[in-house]
C-alpha cells in the first residue's frame, strides 16, 4: 500500500508537468541499488556475505531513500496539488466490493 501511494505520488507530480524531477528520482534509486546491491550480497569490500537477502534490502533501502527524498520535494513545492494525508484512511466498504467482485475468480 505505502509503495503504491508512492508511485500514485510520482504520477500526480508526473501531471504537473515535472518529469525531470520523476526522472532523476528513479534514476538515482536504481543508481543507489546498484551501488549496494554487490555490497550486500557479495558481501565486498567488507561485510558477511547476504546473498539474496542482500538483494532484497539493497532494493528495500534503495526505494525507501528515493521515496523519502521524493515526499520531501513534493511536500516542499507550493503548486496547486497537494498531498492531503486525510484522504488516505483506508475505506473498508470499497475494499469489501471489490473483494467480492474479485474472490470468485
Amino acid at each position: 500500500m505505502r509503495i503504491y501511494a508512492a508511485e500514485q505520488t510520482r504520477c500526480n507530480v508526473k501531471s504537473t508537468r515535472l518529469f525531470q524531477f520523476v526522472l532523476v528520482s528513479r534514476v538515482l534509486s536504481v543508481g543507489l541499488n546498484v551501488i549496494l546491491a554487490p555490497i550486500l550480497i557479495l558481501g565486498w569490500p567488507f561485510g558477511p556475505k547476504l546473498g539474496v537477502e542482500g538483494a532484497g534490502m539493497a532494493s528495500f533501502f534503495a526505494i525507501l531513500i528515493g521515496t523519502v527524498g521524493f515526499i520531501i520535494y513534493y511536500l516542499s513545492r507550493k503548486y496547486w496539488l497537494k498531498l492531503h494525508f486525510s484522504m488516505w484512511k483506508p475505506d473498508f466498504a470499497e475494499y469489501w466490493k471489490i473483494a467480492k467482485v474479485g474472490a470468485p475468480a
